[in-house]
């Protein structure tokens, strides 16, 4: 028994070698099977390094993603908030700049707001006092503008600057800060058929509405009025009944909206309606006068005969104490009148 097992271990061995061979074959093919040799010699198409915590400046040619970017570890954050990119210092959410589409907003407030500046061709800069203007450089020369670090409530300086195509200007207080007047303008200003509206009170000295007629202009002019009054104008019609001809004019019953209806709700007429003045003139020959029953709020206009009548109704506005006739305006002269003994 001993001389056949050791007869066969020779034979056991060789296929055990075999085996073992055949397996490693058969290994070694799957595992060069799975391998894919570089696409270019070193060092062509090396992946790049990844963002790391070194202190080598990195660049990245695609875009970089992140819900918030942080500086010098977390003091400061770049990020995107309602369609805006806003940088908080200090990371406590309140934004110190935010970038809008069309706008700039300084601050938590509003501290500086531009919504479109189309008449800036040059540049945006702030000066020593902090003020924001375009200038064609650095210095502020040839500047179109300043505009205030907060529109509600800080000053604007345009000493020898223009404002240009500007579409709205709110103004609380024009004013020349060295002399105390109000405004000097040393030039015309031409508003180019806008409106200029706001205005509680106007010191002029002559009102010309210019009248352009076949290409040809021509000039009126407004009269000017003592004391603070309105006035309106119209016709009636005066119709014969039981023995007298008038016509009378009921306050209390007139159309809204009406010239008899504005002229009575923003006047004063006094207590006994003795600051309404009434003047008339009949159509033809006709004798007319007037009578007033203030109690009934009624203008009574009689005639002699029927006819038509025009009237002229004036009476001290609403707010006359508010204006009265000796001016309390300083730095204006107005114009110079030689004066009259009495």
């Amino acid at each position: 028994m001993k001389k056949i097992f050791s007869s066969a271990k020779p034979i056991i061995l060789i296929l055990a070698i075999f085996v073992l061979s055949f397996a490693g074959a058969i290994g070694l093919r799957i595992a060069i099977a799975a391998w894919t040799g570089p696409s270019a010699a070193p060092p062509g198409d090396n992946v790049d390094a990844p963002i790391n915590v070194g202190s080598a400046n990195q660049s990245k040619a695609g875009g970089f993603d992140a819900s918030a970017l942080y500086l010098d570890g977390y003091s400061s954050e770049i990020n995107i908030n309602s369609g805006a990119l806003v940088f908080d210092a200090a990371d406590d959410g309140d934004w110190d700049l935010q970038v809008y589409e069309g706008s700039v907003r300084v601050g938590s407030g509003e501290n500086f707001y531009i919504l479109d500046l189309p008449s800036c061709s040059g540049k945006l800069y702030t000066d020593a006092s902090g003020q924001v203007l375009c200038g064609l450089d650095d210095t502020g020369s040839d500047s179109d503008g300043y505009l205030p670090d907060d529109p509600a409530t800080s000053d604007v300086d345009m000493s020898d600057e223009n404002i240009i195509n500007v579409e709205d200007i709110y103004v609380n207080d024009l004013y020349d800060k060295g002399t105390g007047s109000r405004i000097e303008v040393w030039d015309d200003m031409d508003f180019n058929g806008r409106d200029l509206y706001g205005i509680d009170k106007m010191t002029i000295n002559t009102i010309d509405p210019l009248y352009n007629i076949n290409g040809e202009k021509f000039a009126t002019y407004m009269a000017a009025m003592t004391g603070v009054k309105e006035e309106t104008t119209g016709n009636v019609n005066l119709k014969c009944e039981k023995g007298g001809c008038l016509k009378i004019i009921d306050f209390d019953k007139v159309e809204k909206g009406s010239d008899l209806w504005l002229f009575y709700q923003v006047t004063d007429f006094g207590k006994d309606w003795e600051d309404l003045v009434a003047l008339l003139t009949p159509e033809g020959k006709n004798d007319v006068w007037y009578e007033i029953n203030f109690s009934e709020h009624q203008l009574l206009i009689y005639g002699e005969k029927e006819g038509r009548v025009s009237y002229r109704l004036t009476a001290l506005r609403f707010d006359y104490k508010k204006w009265p006739n000796i001016s309390t305006e300083e730095g204006l002269e107005g114009m110079k009148v030689e004066f009259k003994n009495q």
